[in-house]
């Protein structure tokens, strides 16, 4: 019995071992391999490279530097290889004239070879470029700057709102939508954003100082401009940071091929209303500069060499493919053609 109650004596009293404190797990950051060391001098470099001399601070107001050092570092550095492929954004008014422009750009080089997006008549820049837009709608760049410079021409150069409703009067058939090339909704759009600035509902001066939802909301009160004219207008007249123009099938394809995204689409193509969340968490890293990420995506729907979303490496389409059709390539039907023999009995 003694030896019992020894036994467990010994095991109530034995002192169990000292458990080290549990040490705070340390929160490791995974850095891609693609991001440079310094992103702040890559950006730098490209921008120097695209030949910007006139400073990094656009018309809105943000900084391209940034905007680029931000959207190469975003999302491990899933930009970089196609950022350092494509370079710097040409869609800027301060690049050099030799750079060959984004296809949604109109460069004007005026007399001292400087490139700009800015009309010669300053002051109907916004009016004018509305225009454009609106005249290019579904079209294809060329056909686009096309049309534009008829409107133009059809003007004297001088297209602002009083000579459009002057043409309009006449007879808007006759006077403006033939002249042009312009489809009957194009001109009435046209001339319907003309008596907006007739009337006082929108202005240059409000243009430049409004904010973007403010902006949007104005410009969709006018019948034919809905929201991919208003993305257009943001992004490219006025430079704000963080427009998405989803309602762009460029940036829709694009998006397709780098993010390997397969939508509900036809063949697997990004819908914008089905697939919006899908495309929304694929560039919320961008975050506040998806235009830059869009430009970007442009140069994806451009090109025949993808450039991996993961890796340094391109991947080069079928020539049989086209650029819009190149992330998920289909089988073509076979088109089956049945002869018919006629006899004809004497």
């Amino acid at each position: 019995m003694p030896s019992v109650l020894r036994l467990v004596t010994m095991v109530v009293t034995r002192k169990r071992p000292s458990v080290p404190p549990t040490a705070t797990p340390t929160l490791k950051i995974r850095r891609s391999s693609n991001v440079p060391g310094n992103v702040t001098a890559t950006a730098e470099a490209l921008l120097k490279e695209a030949g910007i001399v006139h400073g990094t601070k656009t018309k809105a107001g943000w900084c391209l530097k940034e905007g680029l050092t931000h959207i190469l570092s975003a999302d491990e550095g899933k930009m970089v290889p196609l950022i350092q492929k494509h370079g710097a954004p040409k869609m800027y008014d301060w690049l050099k004239a030799e750079a060959k422009a984004c296809r949604h750009e109109e460069i004007m080089v005026g007399d001292e070879g400087v490139s700009s997006l800015m009309p010669p008549d300053k002051a109907h820049f916004c009016f004018q470029s509305l225009c454009r837009i609106i005249g290019g709608q579904q079209l294809a760049g060329a056909a686009a700057f096309a049309m534009y410079r008829r409107l133009r021409n059809l003007t004297d150069d001088k297209l602002n709102p009083d000579i459009i409703l002057s043409l309009a009067n006449q007879g808007v058939e006759e006077y403006l939508r033939k002249p042009v090339g312009l489809s009957k909704a194009k001109a009435n759009c046209i001339v319907a954003l003309a008596q907006a600035f007739h009337d006082g509902d929108l202005s240059e001066d409000f243009l430049y100082s409004a904010s973007v939802p403010e902006t949007r909301e104005a410009l969709l009160k006018i019948k034919g401009i809905g929201p991919w004219s208003c993305d257009m207008f943001l992004m490219f007249v006025m430079e704000h940071a963080d427009v998405f123009p989803i309602g762009d099938l460029g940036v829709r394809n694009g998006m397709t091929k780098f993010f390997r995204l397969k939508g509900t689409g036809k063949s697997g193509y990004l819908c914008q209303k089905k697939d919006l969340k899908k495309m929304e968490k694929a560039m919320a890293p961008f975050e506040p500069y998806r235009s830059l990420a869009c430009y970007y995506m442009w140069r994806v729907a451009d090109t025949k060499d993808v450039v991996n979303a993961t890796s340094s490496t391109t991947t080069t389409m079928s020539p049989k493919q086209t650029d819009d059709d190149a992330a998920i390539a289909t089988p073509k039907k076979r088109k089956v053609t049945t002869k018919i023999t006629r006899t004809v009995t004497p």
